[in-house]
């Protein structure tokens, strides 16, 4: 989960995040504790697109309504959705209206 850049970033359109099972809790734990930012990509990915079955990709696990349960697990962690989140913009402002240490990134 940490790229080493001095954040955790999670794909969670490859299944890894947001799944509701309190999944690799260590990592969220060891980021929070460093006091660095968590960066979780969210909304539709280019990867797998026009391949059959979406190369594996499942969107789902995109959906920044997900990232709500970590947040509650994770009080002070400070999370970033990546992207606008599309075709969940209202879910990502919900949660980051909602929880103070979410923000949304704006970019792509």
């Amino acid at each position: 989960m940490s790229d080493g850049a001095g954040q955790g970033t999670d794909h969670g359109e490859r299944g890894r995040a947001g799944r509701g099972d309190r999944h690799d809790q260590d990592h969220p734990e060891a980021i929070e504790e460093l006091g660095v930012p968590a960066l979780f990509h969210t909304g539709q990915t280019g990867i797998g697109a026009g391949v059959p079955g979406g190369g594996g990709i499942r969107l789902k696990y995109s959906n920044p309504m997900l990232i709500d349960d970590v947040a509650v697990d994770f009080p002070q962690l400070r999370i970033i959705l990546a992207h606008p989140s599309f075709p969940w913009q209202d879910e990502a402002l919900a949660v980051a209206t909602h929880k103070p240490y979410v923000y949304i990134d704006l970019s792509g």
